[in-house]
């Protein structure tokens, strides 16, 4: 038999620190009412089993607690927190270490209930105050059920199958129309064909056009610019000389002579000039020609035909994209709903399997009556885990406390005022089945405490001296 050392309570309920030994047959816990007696011993001990707890399980503000209880070569702990995600009261799973062995026992079930001893014995209604979700907690712990494994493959399998849905409708309508890329090697081969002639072409036009400037700017026309320019020097000059004549008398006759001398000269310039005019005048108009060419210089290729061409081409190509792309969506789709047939056809499976296993977990507890839905929740006649009547209650109870040993080192007593001439029986009773008595009495302490029964005063959730 396992054997008890010592229990530690800590911010829980209205305790805050609490520790004692196990080192009497019968250990009575005196105080007021609300101190927290119940607390250091049943309320504990059905927190070591793994019951339920209240959403105020923790010493107000407190974020953490924990109930610990050392055994022989070992201990069994569980420990509650504030999670700041949500701000609820949880609990971590029990850890439950045995003969001096760092590794947690797996599965425990059965060795507490050797430790704590038949929790019906203590609470009739034990299993008829836990909620729903606690009784099916309870079940599982009890009865040593284990599918974790199956019902993680199908939690996977239920998460991946939502995700294939969604993506699956969310592909929608795809066309699936073939579309044909256009070659565009010819019309670029064309558009380069084009700008090679017009290239040839604009350096043709180029060359005749010099031409006709370097015409315009020679023969005749140059030497009428040629005689403009001198008789517009002459006719300066003539106009200085005139000048001068008035202003220089004494140079008259020299004056007059260059004078006439120059006179002469214009004539004959005039002259010159007159019969260049005329000659030129006779020579034909190059502006027009000239004009023409420039136009057709400054005339830009026209390749708006095979723009278009090259716009259609690109444009086509988008629509080739998108059709290789709707045939690569057509093709997702198709493996995602083969993936998603898979997925069902083997979660339908996993259900029979753990139906399966269920029903014989079922069989083999010996519980008449007793049976499992899909999700794994019990059925008692028929009847829902959250439906089940008080009569269905003391029955299920009455069947559940037969799985438990007679005897377990932990005993629960509440209330025990009326234990009085009594006291040393209980002690006797504790002694021959080698297990400590926790009993709570609701009063002061005693003047007169028998060597066999330890005594504490509880107050404010502490031990007094």
């Amino acid at each position: 038999m396992i054997r008890p050392i010592k229990l530690t309570i800590h911010n829980i309920g209205p305790v805050s620190d609490i520790e004692y030994p196990f080192n009497k047959s019968l250990i009575c816990f005196f105080g007021a009412t609300r101190q927290g007696k119940t607390t250091a011993t049943s309320t504990a001990i059905n927190l070591l089993r793994g019951g339920a707890f209240p959403p105020d399980i923790l010493r107000h503000e407190t974020k953490e607690g924990f109930v610990k209880l050392d055994i022989e070569g070992g201990s069994i702990t569980r420990e509650f927190y504030v999670d700041p995600k949500d701000g609820l009261t949880k609990a971590l799973e029990i850890v439950f270490l045995r003969d001096n062995s760092p590794i947690t026992v797996p599965k425990p079930v059965a060795q507490l209930r050797e430790i704590f001893g038949n929790p019906f014995l203590q609470d009739g209604d034990f299993l008829k105050r836990m909620g729903p979700t606690d009784r099916k907690q309870y079940f599982i712990s009890l009865l040593n059920i284990d599918t974790g494994e199956l019902d993680a493959e199908k939690k996977d399998l239920d998460d991946q199958n939502r995700m294939l849905e969604a993506k699956i409708a969310g592909y929608g309508d795809i066309d699936e129309t073939p579309v044909l890329a256009i070659d565009t090697a010819p019309i670029k081969a064309e558009m380069e064909s084009r700008r090679r002639v017009h290239g040839v072409q604009i350096e043709e036009w180029q060359k005749q056009l010099d031409g006709l400037r370097l015409e315009w700017q020679s023969g005749k026309r140059k030497e009428l610019r040629e005689a403009k320019n001198s008789l517009t020097i002459a006719e300066s000059d003539f106009t200085d000389i005139e000048a001068t004549i008035v202003r220089l008398r004494k140079e008259l006759e020299s004056a007059i002579d260059k004078r006439t001398k120059i006179d002469g000269s214009c004539q004959t310039l005039r002259t010159q000039v007159e019969t260049l005019t005329a000659e030129v005048n006779a020579l034909p108009d190059l502006t027009a020609q000239a004009n023409e060419l420039k136009a057709k210089i400054a005339k830009p290729l026209d390749l708006s035909d095979l723009e278009e061409k090259l716009k259609e081409a690109a444009a086509q190509e988008v629509r080739v994209s998108q059709y290789v792309e709707n045939m690569r969506r057509v093709e997702q789709r198709k493996n995602d709903n083969d993936l998603l047939g898979l997925n069902k056809e083997r979660g339908r499976e996993i259900k029979l399997l753990k139906a399966k296993k269920l029903a014989q977990i079922a069989e083999d507890s010996g519980i008449k009556g007793l049976s499992f839905d899909e999700d794994g929740d019990f059925l008692f006649e028929g009847t829902a885990n959250a439906l089940i009547s008080t009569s269905q209650h003391q029955r299920l109870g009455l069947a559940l406390s037969q799985m438990y040993p007679d005897t377990a080192p932990i005993e629960l007593l509440d209330r025990a005022e009326s234990l009085g001439v009594d006291v040393f029986k209980i002690i006797e009773g504790a002694k021959e089945r080698q297990s400590t008595i926790l009993a709570t009495i609701v009063g002061e302490k005693p003047a007169l405490i028998p060597d066999d029964v330890g005594v504490f005063v509880v107050e404010g959730g502490k031990l007094k001296p």
